[in-house]
């Protein structure tokens, strides 16, 4: 039977560093478009938001979960 439960939790992870991911990657393209560090580009309120919600999905993936990782 299907753990419903463990699949939202799953696609809460996913989520979570695919954003982190794209959002790494588009900070470095426009830091290399405008010449200045990715560090400089990191600072932005914007990046700084999806990056925490990021985070949150992440760790979302841990609360949702009724058992602990490795036992099934």
């Amino acid at each position: 039977m299907i753990n419903w439960i463990n699949q939202a939790a799953n696609i809460l992870w996913i989520l979570g560093c695919a954003a982190a991911l794209a959002t790494l990657i588009y900070a470095s393209w426009k830091a290399s478009l405008n010449g200045i560090k990715m560090r400089t580009i990191l600072t932005d309120y914007q990046y700084q938001i999806v990056l925490s919600l990021s985070g949150v999905f992440f760790v979302l993936d841990w609360l949702l979960r009724p058992m602990p990782f490795g036992k099934s």
